[in-house]
């Protein structure tokens, strides 16, 4: 029986790294089986800028550096997110053989960023046939109500995948191959939602916390504390109010089902998601080596924006493959040359409400997005009410990220020094477009009437945004 173990001190270099092998990843417990959950257990690192809608996969910082200033490596080939700086693609433990991070002191080699360098291993066949198979269900049978909620929320979540490898050609060719899917119904409680009461939508404020002024009373239509005086019985006059803000409340805001005129809701939130993984190992002769590997990556996620009638979604598309060949030129000469091809997709925007329930329907009187009839865009809610709400729905926001690297490496050892030197050519984009407020944002503060929501009843915002 052959076995090895790294060494416990460094003896060739002053790199400052630790290798995550595949039992720690296998063996200790992983929330949503992310195995970069790991990286947090090494000195010196602590978590980064979180996943957001617009890449994919949380980040680390590094002995105090920024998060965006990692390297991640997928079989020694580009794997970062063009926009976000983190891991663009991330195998399921299952497909992972090893991964290492390296926190200080690394080689030239190792260019590009001043952080971390994380280079992921990929498993790949051997001799004889293995596999798995798995199912990993997590339910909300044994939770507890939040404290704040309602009702419990949904919890129903399945990644289920299964790996096969084993030998095409005995000695000379292997193959591996991985796949993982996931299946994800959740409903988050949310309680800091503040919306109008029966009353207040009426204009009656006799038993609101911040009364609104007239601003008719105020010099140039903006009351402050010590100027213009309140509606007679606090209550806006039915003609005082805006019809276009009526029929918006009615259609899009909530009553408050708890006290202090909050809306305490279950938000759903849904994903499904696959994974493949294939590669296949080379020997060509007794000194070369030859590997390819592909990798593709896909998810949907559909959420709840700032109402619970406001949802988007945000579907990725990556891939990555990679060419590796190793060439053992002497005793004391070797050679590596390697190509990766990396590729984020992203496609995000609103989910419709109702018909393409827009502002125009409203009654507002704004230009549409486009004027392209064939070619609308599904209408956006963004801006919101001071304390109250913030719609903030996902912009549509189609974004193409690719990445090109070529690299080439070479080992002369003599005596006892070794001599690495190479090159490497990396080429990358990020292709976006962006619809940010495409249909206006509106917001209010209460800059008119001392009141943000009856700045809103009146139709009095102190910005409003559209772009084209």
């Amino acid at each position: 029986t052959v076995t090895g173990q790294a060494a416990m001190v460094e003896t060739v270099g002053g790199t400052l790294s630790e290798i995550v092998d595949e039992r720690r990843i296998q063996e200790l417990p992983l929330n949503g089986r992310d195995p970069l959950q790991l990286q947090l257990l090494l000195p010196g690192v602590v978590t980064g800028p979180t996943s957001t809608a617009m890449w994919q996969q949380p980040g680390i910082s590094v002995n105090g550096l920024r998060g965006i200033s990692n390297n991640y490596m997928l079989d020694s080939g580009d794997n970062n997110d063009v926009l976000g700086g983190t891991a663009a693609i991330v195998p399921n433990p299952d497909a992972l053989e090893e991964f290492t991070v390296q926190t200080s002191n690394f080689s030239a080699e190792y260019g590009r960023n001043m952080g971390a360098v994380i280079n992921a291993v990929t498993k790949s066949g051997t001799n004889r046939f293995r596999g798995s198979a798995y199912d990993f269900i997590r339910n909300d049978a044994m939770d507890a109500k939040q404290f704040f909620a309602i009702q419990k929320g949904m919890l129903r979540r399945s990644q289920h995948g299964t790996t096969l490898g084993g030998p095409i050609a005995h000695d000379r060719m292997f193959f591996f191959v991985a796949y993982e899917g996931l299946r994800l119904r959740q409903g988050e409680s949310r309680s800091g939602l503040i919306v109008p009461t029966a009353a207040e939508r009426l204009g009656d404020f006799s038993q609101s916390a911040v009364k609104p002024k007239d601003p008719a009373t105020c010099p140039n239509s903006i009351c402050t504390a010590t100027t213009g005086s309140f509606f007679p019985n606090h209550q806006i006059p039915r003609d005082r109010m805006d019809p276009a803000i009526l029929k918006f409340m009615d259609t899009m805001i909530p009553l408050p089902n708890a006290a202090g005129g909050r809306h305490i809701y279950n938000a759903p939130l849904t994903k499904d998601g696959w994974q493949v993984m294939g590669r296949i190992d080379s020997e060509l002769t007794e000194k070369q080596r030859l590997f390819g590997r592909i990798f593709y990556d896909s998810n949907s996620l559909v959420n709840t924006n700032g109402l619970p009638i406001l949802h988007s979604e945000v579907a990725y598309v990556t891939w990555n493959a990679a060419v590796n060949h190793t060439h053992i030129l002497s005793s004391r000469l070797v050679n590596a040359f390697q190509f990766t091809y990396s590729e984020t997709d992203l496609d995000r925007g609103p989910l419709p409400v109702g018909d393409r329930l827009n502002f125009q329907k409203f009654g507002v009187n704004v230009p549409l997005a486009t004027k392209d009839t064939e070619n609308t865009l599904v209408p956006l809610y963004r801006g919101g009410v001071s304390g109250m709400w913030s719609m903030n729905q996902d912009a549509w926001e189609p974004d193409d990220r690719p990445a090109v690297q070529f690299k080439n490496d070479t080992s002369f050892t003599r005596g006892g020094h070794v001599l690495k030197f190479g090159g490497e050519y990396r080429w990358s984009a990020n292709n976006r477009t962006a619809g940010n407020c495409n249909d206006p944002c509106f917001n209010f503060n209460g800059q008119y009437s001392t009141s943000p929501l009856g700045d809103f009843i009146l139709g009095r915002a102190n910005s409003v945004e559209q772009f084209s």
